[in-house]
């Protein structure tokens, strides 16, 4: 049984053969590690080679920071996002579903 990620590269592979050819070179990445703290909403991604965290703060302080500047956002039919995240963002905007 192929994996989401292998149906998705062979779909790529049909129709956007430049991405997918990029795709499948890529290598694992370990200069990351995900950490998760004793509150499920704080996830946070630590950069091994000098322990910086992805999130300065706290991650649930940083994620009610941007949901407040995103309220007046809530209306738009569609939102774009360029960057690395922890995904909670996401999970929450996925509740709004004036967002597509």
């Amino acid at each position: 049984m192929r994996s989401v990620y292998e149906n998705n590269l062979q779909s790529l592979q049909n129709s956007n053969v430049i991405l997918y050819e990029k795709l499948i070179t890529l290598k694992d990445c370990l200069n990351y590690e995900v950490f998760v703290g004793d509150d499920p909403l704080n996830i946070n991604i630590i950069d091994k080679r000098d322990f910086a965290p992805l999130f300065k703060t706290s991650p649930s302080q940083e994620l009610n920071s941007l949901k407040d500047k995103l309220k007046k956002f809530s209306l738009y039919p569609f939102l774009y996002f360029y960057g690395l995240s922890n995904a909670l963002i996401y999970k929450l905007l996925l509740k709004n579903s004036t967002h597509k």
